[in-house]
């Protein structure tokens, strides 16, 4: 529903409060849109974290995007930082924290439309300026207004209700079962079900019958019928690189970056670069080791030397497609002769061709380089994003193109005109581009998706990935619906991600994983890799633990999916001036499964009952901690031996016993949500 802009319409709002004003400013100057009058705008008197403004909608409404208009020249004045707030049941919920540019160019933003699992709809909006662009200037907002849904909002208010019910009844549950309101805790469970589940109701009755070993057995039942995969799915992934080292005989390709590698059934081909010199025209495959299967494609009819061009692989046609390449604008007002072409390379008959140039297409483009590319096989289209482009020999900022295998055309969806009032694809480089194919998402059971937001709406969409525009540095995913030509969701990358990082993605399963290189210093040094996944079923960020060293922090390099792990390979190494490298990394990443989440839980019970035979017989602990609960440690684990021995010197000092309470929570934690009390209780509410 929300990725489809005609659906929504401009909301209707009031000025109800504000923090203060000067001059002519007034509040309500940013109802009206009046770029070319100075005083069209809301000045607050001063200059300190306790402005605001809070605006009250005509209706309870879910706002999907807030535009932002501007004066028609930059303004000292102008609102660099702010953040926006949702009043819903009495209370603020932050929708948007953003940093508007500097310019006079109207911006129209996605704001958050979930919060705890409900839809937020609005009845207030407050706006908390933070900082202007000019030093101790005063904060201006010259036009804001808001699009979103006002109507037909029952099915939302009903899953917001329930979600409610649920949720205090639960906690109400809580607090007579913890305060011994036995009868009354009865009464309201026959009404709204149970607290917990029966598999926790019958660890919790074991528990208090002193019968662990019964508990253990309770804990195998609940691992077989999965109920620790929740647990699982949300928790972080582990990674570990592998080099890849020359072997004997081998030949690799030579040191470069700037260069293209796909995934092609099982192979992995390396086209072109720049070494720090000169541009590279070869070809390589890898199987397993290196295959050099042209040194110079150009002399077989193929694409040649080039760098910062971009590759696809069609599985119909067994085939790679080549657009694209770098070029100094110098060189082609000199040479004069750019023209658009698409590279087909045959994989079955080792064969180069070209698909089609600018004599078979209608199209002004004359030129793509650094851009990024994806291929839908079912529609047989190649999706052209962002990058420079060249027209008449002038370079701009590439919009979003379609080449249509079947017309053989090349369609413009964004670059000239802009949507009116819908979030803006700013041209860039520097990016990565992710496919979601229709049927990524197919009509699974995800547990506590809302109505409004379920994962199958990512299906059929675009992912754009950070870029950098002039010296604006993009920190953020843009989430393109390509049926409905619509920026529906945005969000921001890890704190991680700065103006000294490049970043990397690809996406496997529910989870899209960014690679970044990150320079802390200004000259280049001391640099590092992180990698994080941003789960598109729990919409969160998480950062994969690294076990092991890693590869040097790179640009310029390739970091691809093949069905066995991520391969990296080549770039320009960070802080090292014009140096390529030719390194090949291997990246698994793993979670722990549910056999593991098992023997932790059962080194929980066991840890429990030892400190129970701790009090009663020092003897029989001693020799239950040497067999039964050293056979529930995994002894590779650090923190797990840690555990361990801590455990030793309870023999020769007490510390103070854990309630069954305590241990059942720890052990509920690894079920799902559902299954368990909640977190907050009544007492903390007050």
């Amino acid at each position: 529903m929300f990725t489809n802009y005609k659906n929504t319409h401009n909301l209707g709002y009031n000025v109800h409060d504000y923090s203060s004003f000067s001059s002519k400013n007034y509040p309500y100057n940013i109802l009206i849109d009046n770029p070319l009058d100075s005083t069209s705008r809301w000045t607050t008197g001063h200059s300190d974290e306790t402005q605001y403004i809070t605006l009250k909608l005509n209706k309870p409404s879910i706002i999907t995007n807030i535009i932002f208009g501007k004066y028609v020249k930059i303004h000292s004045c102008n609102t660099k930082n702010l953040e926006v707030f949702s009043m819903q049941n009495g209370q603020w919920h932050r929708i948007l924290a953003y940093r508007l540019r500097n310019d006079t160019e109207e911006e129209c933003v996605c704001v958050s439309i979930e919060n705890n699992n409900k839809i937020i709809i609005s009845e207030y909006i407050k706006i908390i300026p933070s900082s202007s662009w000019g030093m101790n200037y005063t904060y201006s907002l010259w036009y804001v207004a808001f699009r979103g849904y006002d109507n037909n909002l029952d099915v939302f208010l009903k899953w917001n209700m329930k979600i409610v019910n649920e949720t205090c009844s639960r906690i109400v549950l809580k607090y007579l079962r913890e305060n011994n309101f036995h009868e009354e805790y009865k009464m309201l469970e026959k009404k709204v079900g149970t607290l917990e589940c029966r598999e926790l109701k019958i660890i919790r009755k074991f528990l208090i019958e002193n019968k662990m070993e019964l508990v253990e057995d309770e804990i195998i039942k609940c691992r077989k019928k999965g109920m620790f995969k929740e647990y699982v799915d949300k928790s972080g992934f582990n990674g570990k690189w592998t080099p890849l080292l020359k072997t004997h005989g081998e030949n690799l390709p030579s040191k470069r970056g700037g260069h293209q590698m796909v995934y092609a059934d099982g192979k992995m081909f390396l086209l072109g670069g720049f070494n720090g010199r000169e541009e590279l025209g070869d070809l390589w495959v890898f199987e397993g080791r290196w295959k050099l299967v042209s040194n110079n494609t150009r002399q077989v009819s193929g694409p040649g030397k080039r760098s910062c061009h971009k590759m696809v692989y069609s599985k119909n046609r067994n085939a790679l497609f080549v657009i694209g390449r770098f070029y100094q604008s110098e060189y082609h007002r000199e040479k004069n002769s750019l023209k658009f072409e698409i590279f087909k390379y045959d994989i079955t008959n080792d064969l180069w061709s070209t698909e089609i140039d600018s004599k078979g297409l209608e199209t002004e483009v004359e030129n793509f380089f650094d851009h990024q590319m994806v291929l839908d096989i079912e529609e047989e289209n190649i999706y052209i994003v962002g990058g420079k482009i060249t027209i008449k020999s002038e370079q701009y900022y590439g919009g979003i193109y379609v080449y249509n295998f079947k017309n053989k055309t090349l369609t413009t969806r964004r670059y000239n005109t802009v949507i009116k009032n819908t979030p803006k694809f700013k041209g860039r480089v520097g990016h990565n581009l992710i496919y979601i194919s229709p049927n990524h998402f197919q009509n699974k059971n995800y547990n506590n998706n809302s109505p409004g937001f379920s994962p199958e709406s990512f299906n059929n969409s675009l992912v754009i990935i950070a870029g950098v525009r002039n010296r604006e540095v993009l920190y953020e995913l843009l989430f393109y619906s390509i049926p409905y030509d619509t920026i529906y969701r945005r969000v921001t990358l890890p704190a991680i991600c700065t103006d000294r990082s490049i970043s990397r993605a690809g996406i496997v399963g529910d989870n899209i994983f960014c690679l970044f290189s990150v320079s802390k210093d200004l000259d280049g040094t001391d640099g590092h890799m992180e990698l994080y996944s941003y789960s598109l079923i729990y919409k969160r960020w998480q950062e994969v633990k690294i076990i092991g060293d890693g590869p040097y922090p790179r640009s310029a390099h390739q970091f691809l999916y093949n069905v066995d792990g991520f391969y990296l390979f080549g770039g320009k190494k960070i802080g090292s001036g014009e140096e390529r490298l030719n390194d090949m990394w291997k990246l698994v990443m793993y979670k722990e499964d549910e056999n593991v989440i098992e023997r932790r839980i059962i080194f929980l019970i066991r840890k429990y009952k030892f400190l129970l035979l701790v009090a009663e017989d020092e003897i029989q602990a001693l020799e239950y901690l040497q067999t039964k609960v050293y056979e529930s440690v995994d002894h590779s684990n650090e923190e797990e031996v840690s555990a361990f021995k801590k455990l030793c010197c309870e023999i020769f000092y007490t510390t103070e016993r854990k309630s069954i309470d305590f241990i059942l929570n720890e052990i509920s934690d690894y079920f799902p949500e559902k299954c368990r009390e909640p977190i907050v209780s009544i007492e903390s509410s007050f």
